[in-house]
């Protein structure tokens, strides 16, 4: 899932299923998380997210990096605290500091058909 804040996507990832992951992630960010949350792609290290397919090498040598529809999270990705305080309405593309969201799925507006998600205002 991407959240959509300033025409810049941002993934949202759900909350492991697995309890001791789960009991993980909470001891991470120092909260309880229920299995209906979230957390933004900006609680994690990069190299935790899998953005790209695997390399292609063809025949004749020629090299491709496939992007993902989706991206998703390498088997044991911690998320991490961060201290930014900015509102994740100012978050801009170019802009790569830690702001962070935890959403609902109450509060998530999802458009079928580019199957982008908006946050509903409260």
């Amino acid at each position: 899932m991407k959240l959509k804040q300033n025409n810049c996507p941002t993934a949202l990832f759900q909350v492991p299923k697995c309890p001791s992951m789960l009991q993980k992630w909470n001891l991470a960010l120092s909260q309880q998380l229920l299995p209906k949350n979230f957390v933004c792609e900006l609680h994690f290290k990069e190299e935790d997210i899998n953005k790209k397919f695997d390399r292609i090498i063809l025949p004749n040598g020629d090299i491709y990096d496939l992007s993902k529809a989706r991206f998703d999270l390498k088997v044991g990705a911690i998320p991490v605290i961060v201290n930014n305080t900015t509102d994740v309405n100012m978050l801009q593309c170019t802009d790569n500091t830690n702001t962070s969201m935890h959403v609902n799925s109450e509060q998530m507006v999802v458009d079928k058909e580019d199957n982008d998600i908006t946050i509903a205002e409260d």
